[in-house]
């Protein structure tokens, strides 16, 4: 069996194409919360970087901004129907509103992923929307998530973000 040395360009690098596509894996960076989202994204030849914002603005509302309707009464058939109680709101309308989001930020991961935009995925989200894009995601999609955060990165530079990120995987 005949054995060639790597093929070498003028400046001695090797050629690109020979490197194994293992090696020029691109992860993305998922950092996101209910009223947001933020994807960096980072390969071998080019450092952490920004890629895109997703806005939730519901995310943000509160409760009775989502649904200002009071939970109403009801009569109880002891005592002749003349008592009366509050009726208890089962239904919270920012809990839906939260996981219409993460099921959004899965079909968009997913047509990325598709598209071959990303081949590793890192989630930091705080531990309940965690469980929510969790629900979210499909199988071909969950088996590319390489480490999940259980922490919310609010506010920082890219650089911070990345930081707090590397330290949180290590």
């Amino acid at each position: 069996m005949l054995i060639l040395p790597p093929m070498r360009t003028q400046s001695g690098d090797f050629f690109r194409s020979h490197t194994p596509s293992t090696a020029r894996k691109t992860r993305w960076y998922l950092v996101a919360n209910r009223a947001g989202a933020v994807i960096y994204s980072e390969t071998q030849n080019r450092p952490f970087h920004f890629v895109e914002r997703i806005e939730n603005p519901k995310g943000r509302k509160t409760e009775g901004e989502l649904d200002s309707d009071r939970p109403g009464t009801g009569f109880s058939s002891a005592g002749s129907g003349t008592i009366r109680h509050s009726l208890d709101k089962t239904f919270h309308h920012h809990e839906a509103q939260s996981t219409l989001f993460a099921n959004r930020l899965g079909e968009h991961l997913l047509r990325e992923w598709r598209e071959q935009h990303f081949d590793e995925l890192v989630i930091a989200a705080e531990p309940r929307f965690l469980g929510m894009l969790r629900a979210g995601l499909s199988q071909e999609l969950k088996s590319r998530v390489r480490h999940e955060i259980p922490h919310e990165f609010v506010e920082g530079s890219d650089q911070e973000i990345r930081d707090a990120i590397q330290k949180a995987i290590s």
